[in-house]
């Protein structure tokens, strides 16, 4: 049994997994949570990680079983070997997926001036006051650190607001 990855049709990705599944074969997409905005509503859709990808676990005969199934173009291939994927990539795109949050989830507001928290990462309980907020997942925030301040960047679901600005 080795893992390999299979192009898929254009978001056929979801229908060539069902397929594999019923064929008994081990198969893995990947799957993040994202909301979506259509014109009257906003709704929460589950979307590949890797878009036109999925992971099989095959041995030599659901090698072309899982290759034969409606939506499932090729093997991902290098120098025309079909390239097998490590165990340990494919355990750890599951341990990302357990960590990462959705990608548009509702996090707290942040202004500038926010006091906030670290909570998660290397400089993890560090505070420091809110001095940017330049697009959706990072942030900028002076901390007051050996009577300097520094500045960095850290991802908005990795703080947490203490006190308020507004």
């Amino acid at each position: 049994m080795a893992w390999y990855a299979i192009y898929t049709r254009p978001r056929w990705e979801k229908k060539v997994h069902e397929s594999l599944v019923e064929k008994e074969i081990e198969a893995f997409l990947p799957l993040r949570k994202t909301l979506r905005q259509w014109s009257d509503r906003k709704k929460w859709v589950e979307v590949p990680l890797f878009s036109g990808y999925i992971f099989v676990n095959v041995n030599k005969k659901q090698y072309y079983d899982a290759i034969n199934v409606n939506g499932a173009v090729r093997y991902i291939s290098f120098r025309g070997e079909p390239a097998e994927v490590p165990e340990k990539q494919i355990t750890a795109i599951k341990l990302y997926l357990e960590q990462m949050p959705d990608e548009e989830k509702e996090l707290e507001n942040l202004t500038p001036g926010d006091e906030v928290e670290i909570i998660a990462g290397p400089l993890k309980g560090l505070s420091g006051i809110l001095h940017s907020n330049k697009n959706k997942n990072k942030v900028g925030i002076h901390i007051d650190s050996v009577g300097q301040i520094i500045k960095v960047e850290v991802s908005r679901n990795k703080l947490k607001v203490i006190s308020s600005h507004s």
